[in-house]
């Protein structure tokens, strides 16, 4: 492809990602679904759009808040500078996102964003504005660097962990294309750091169970994203009752019961090697593509820190076969 076919590809294929994470499988979104095998394939042409609106909702509703600021802040929340970050970056170049009901950190915006941008590229080229072309692209590094890839890798491996169909494809292509197009870029890299807050080491002695709660369920301090799916999938592994209501009490139910039945030794070694083996393949994605490590290492850090620490509980439970309510 040559410059201007190359922007145009990318413009359509971040619109396409746009639709999707936002509103899920529709009408218009499946008809350009059908023109990528590795999408296509995943579809159940039996179901209607109202089954098709409740997958999508129960991901990235229920289950998934896809915004920067959930990975991103420290208290794990949405909202804040992360999101206000990407607001200044779409009036920057000029950006409207498609809809107001979703925050500008939405995966969503920010693919629409790199559409807006790709597609503006693409008419330089065929404007001959060779100039204007290459401010395009420079505005493209800067959102990957600083909206996208910095948070794109443990979002990825979120939904890997509890989707097996079209989303875990999409998640799948929105890596493949925005690192590649990143590499294509190579020679406009900047020095720029991922804004992750600072590793705060856990103290096991004297933690309660709210704290481990707690520390679990912010990414920024634990490196992974812990669904409600997730969370009922344990349960159910263990035998183990979680009750009902939002991430924090379930998973404060479930640690609560994995004491009282004498398994939270084998619950913290549980979410220990779903830590490890993010771990394992965030160190293989850095061997493959060495420029990506600036964005990977900061979460493989801390998932390897998170893993020592659920390793130093499981052995203070042996010991003491007690925790701290």
């Amino acid at each position: 492809m040559n410059p201007l076919e190359l922007a145009l590809a990318r413009s359509k294929a971040y619109a396409l990602f746009e639709m999707l994470y936002l509103q899920g499988i529709t009408p218009d979104t499946k008809n350009s679904i059908q023109q990528i095998p590795e999408l296509n394939d995943k579809i159940d042409t039996k179901r209607g759009y109202d089954e098709f609106a409740a997958d999508h909702y129960s991901i990235f509703v229920h289950n998934l808040p896809p915004y920067a600021s959930i990975f991103l802040e420290e208290d794990g929340q949405p909202g804040g500078e992360v999101t206000e970050n990407a607001m200044r970056a779409f009036r920057g170049c000029g950006f409207k996102p498609s809809t107001t009901s979703e925050a500008a950190d939405h995966i969503g915006h920010i693919m629409g964003c790199l559409s807006f941008i790709c597609g503006a590229e693409s008419d330089a080229w065929e404007d001959g504005r060779h100039e204007i072309a290459g401010q395009m692209r420079q505005i493209q590094v800067e959102l990957l660097e600083e909206q996208v890839l910095p948070w794109l890798f443990p979002l990825w491996w979120a939904i890997r962990s509890f989707d097996t169909g079209i989303y875990r494809e999409l998640a799948n292509l929105t890596i493949n294309i925005t690192t590649d197009h990143y590499a294509g870029l190579e020679k406009m890299h900047s020095e720029y750091k991922a804004p992750l807050a600072e590793d705060v080491p856990f103290d096991i002695n004297g933690s309660k169970l709210h704290d481990i709660a707690a520390y679990l369920l912010k990414p920024a301090q634990s490196g992974m994203w812990l669904s409600p799916k997730v969370i009922g999938t344990i349960s159910r592994e263990f035998d183990l009752p979680r009750g009902f209501g939002d991430r924090k009490t379930t998973l404060l139910n479930l640690l609560k019961s994995a004491g009282k039945y004498g398994t939270f030794d084998k619950l913290m070694q549980k979410l220990s090697n779903q830590l490890s083996d993010a771990h394992i393949h965030f160190e293989g994605i850095k061997m493959e593509d060495p420029h990506l490590g600036r964005f990977l290492t900061p979460w493989s850090l801390k998932i390897g820190k998170s893993s020592s620490t659920l390793h130093d509980l499981e052995l203070a439970w042996k010991e003491n076969q007690t925790v701290n309510v």
